[in-house]
């Protein structure tokens, strides 16, 4: 039985895998009227936009270190030269740092 229901009745097994579509080398598709398109990367940047030094603080074994607050923007821009598009993507960031400090 199972042998059976592994074929529809057109004789096509229903194990077949569907057909794989490269996106990467179809930059530009129709698919009943409608196109698709893709947006390759234009320009990326990082900007610092607040720098804090927190303080000195010490570790649980004694060692004080410099604890520092860095905020940055990252900025990515898309591109479709088909289209003549552009999509700008910013994404707010905050790090922290810490740094031995020798205090005598």
């Amino acid at each position: 039985m199972g042998a059976g229901l592994a074929f529809v009745s057109n004789g096509t097994s229903l194990t077949e895998d569907p057909p794989v579509v490269n996106s990467a080398s179809n930059n530009s598709n129709s698919y009943g009227g409608i196109a698709t398109t893709a947006f390759t990367p234009s320009d990326a940047r990082a900007r610092v936009t607040s720098h804090n030094n927190v303080g000195v603080i010490w570790t649980q074994s004694g060692q004080p270190v410099r604890w520092t607050e860095v905020n940055s923007t990252k900025t990515v821009s898309f591109k479709n030269d088909l289209l003549r598009q552009k999509v700008t993507v910013e994404t707010p960031s905050k790090a922290y740092y810490f740094e031995a400090v020798e205090i005598d």
